[in-house]
């Protein structure tokens, strides 16, 4: 699944910062570290359960994160819905991002 998303790669984690931002201004971002992790799924269904997340939010409104451990790829999961650890529903990312709870 994640070849058919937007990415951005590159070997420094700064450099690849700076190739998304010459894009769109980044405007923000949202770092979670929990245990045993954020549900998190793309428009396909596809899953993941992430124990340390990090969102970056362009002046765009595209959101953008790594989707493992590879901290040198980020993905575009502009399209994707988060679980909500309040009550469980599924949420929008730009629903989600915009939370003072996760």
């Amino acid at each position: 699944m994640k070849d058919n998303l937007k990415q951005v790669t590159s070997d420094t984690f700064v450099d690849m910062i700076n190739q998304l931002a010459n894009v769109s201004p980044l405007v923000g971002e949202k770092t979670i570290h929990q245990e045993p992790g954020m549900s998190v799924r793309a428009t396909d269904g596809e899953s993941y359960l992430l124990p340390y997340w990090d969102v970056i939010k362009r002046a765009d409104d595209t959101y953008w994160s790594p989707l493992d451990g590879d901290r040198k790829t980020i993905y575009d999961v502009t399209t994707f819905e988060v679980q909500t650890q309040e009550t469980g529903e599924w949420v929008k990312m730009a629903v989600w991002f915009g939370m003072d709870k996760i």
